[in-house]
């Protein structure tokens, strides 16, 4: 008996295969087919979303808009910004309205960014890359530029929206290698 005769005979409710040529996939019936899984697809939405946060982000500097800005970020953040104190939860909104509309009334930005991972968990995510912010004075004068390294941890609100919830940041020092022998960095000393 062939294989296809055999497939015949398996009786009321199961679907029957008429002909399969050799090498096609065998097509699967009500009962071994199986829903779609999230899991193969998980997090490339979350992710999408929030590289679009991110470009959020670049856009409010590049148009000095303080409140798009401050849309990226949760209710509450942390602040742990290179140069400043540490600000959490509500204070770190009042003191980036502050810091920012200050920024954007003396200075043209210019925010160039690259993001080298978005790591999702769940609810929460964090990012990290790279950002060259050029800052040029309404009022003349040469531009500033600053390198920095960021990390950020991100959380989902109840509205399904990617909000920032921390922010470290710190100037990128210059390349080096690996087997180069570098200061200890809470010190700026050799070992």
């Amino acid at each position: 008996m062939s294989r296809t005769e055999n497939k015949t005979r398996l009786g009321k409710g199961k679907r029957k295969i008429i002909s399969r040529k050799r090498g096609a996939p065998r097509a699967k019936t009500a009962a071994t087919r199986t829903k779609p899984r999230a899991s193969r697809h998980l997090g490339v939405e979350d992710v999408y979303a929030i590289h679009v946060a991110q470009s959020d982000y670049r856009e409010a500097f590049n148009t000095g808009d303080v409140e798009r800005l401050l849309r990226v970020f949760g209710p509450e953040f942390t602040d742990m910004s290179q140069g400043v104190p540490t600000f959490y939860g509500e204070d770190g909104p009042f003191v980036l309205r502050r810091r920012m509309t200050r920024l954007f009334a003396e200075f043209n930005a210019r925010l160039g960014q690259a993001v080298m991972t978005v790591q999702v968990l769940g609810d929460t995510a964090y990012s990290f890359g790279l950002r060259q912010l050029t800052l040029e004075p309404k009022h003349g004068g040469p531009p500033k530029v600053a390198n920095v390294r960021f990390l950020e941890l991100w959380a989902k609100n109840e509205a399904g929206k990617w909000k920032l919830q921390m922010v470290i940041d710190n100037a990128e020092p210059p390349l080096a290698l690996p087997d180069v022998e570098l200061p200890i960095p809470w010190f700026h000393t050799k070992p």
